[in-house]
């Protein structure tokens, strides 16, 4: 088990970090990226739709069986103007019983009859108040499964209509809506990655350190993955 550490005195959020971690190179890719970003929203959007989603991580059989993982939806929003494209955050409210003040893309639980897709969509909209109208879907991040908690989360990609949402936010939920220019999750100062070892495992854990908040975890991971999307499909235009 690892202790609770804060990276920094400035960020609101602390994390499990264990204390055999190690920072690692950020990938090729990420500088290249940089570099090549359309400066548009909707280009950004043409080059992930021209990507491949890599398969859902091969888990091992968690030890409750055959019991069924619970499921969520996320996602994530392309907004900006013309020269500043950028993805839409919510900081979860301090007063949750679940992952209290953590940064994450809106969605929730998928309720019966739903999918994660209309999960995402639908809690998109009571958390921060974008409409289904308002957003063109342009498909499926990718998938992430955590045992631990028996959760399931997909994620997809939306294309605000508005460079500004008109936003409504849901204080009951979320204590803050943020955007961050994708150039900045880019960049040397923002975005860097470790390697956790945990019961002889190793992990490639992400972090992107914005102002005062740490974006980790599930949410990382997601970012991670479109902004790999990103760049696959600029490669194939």
């Amino acid at each position: 088990m690892g202790e609770v550490i804060d990276l920094d005195a400035r960020f609101r959020q602390t994390i499990p970090r264990p204390p055999t971690y190690r920072r690692i190179r950020r990938p090729r890719w990420v500088n290249e990226l940089a570099v090549e970003l359309p400066s548009n929203r909707f280009d950004i959007a043409r080059a992930f739709s021209l990507s491949s989603e890599r398969p859902a991580p091969v888990v091992t059989e968690p030890p409750w069986g055959s019991e069924k993982m619970r499921q969520s939806g996320v996602l994530g929003l392309l907004t900006g103007s013309v020269h500043s494209p950028a993805l839409l955050f919510t900081r979860r409210a301090s007063h949750l019983k679940s992952h209290a003040g953590e940064v994450s893309f809106p969605g929730g639980k998928v309720e019966e009859g739903e999918t994660p897709f209309d999960a995402a969509v639908r809690e998109t909209y009571e958390e921060i108040g974008v409409a289904p109208e308002e957003i063109e879907v342009i498909g499926r991040i990718t998938e992430l499964s955590t045992f631990s908690t028996r959760f399931t989360l997909v994620a997809f990609l939306g294309l605000s209509h508005f460079s500004i949402p008109n936003l409504e936010v849901n204080h009951s939920e979320v204590d803050e809506v943020f955007s961050v220019d994708i150039a900045d999750l880019l960049s040397d100062e923002v975005y860097h990655r470790e390697l956790w070892k945990r019961g002889g495992e190793e992990r490639e854990m992400h972090f992107f350190e914005v102002d005062q908040d740490l974006i980790w975890g599930a949410t990382a991971f997601v970012t991670v993955e479109l902004l790999r999307r990103i760049y696959t499909g600029l490669s194939r235009d």
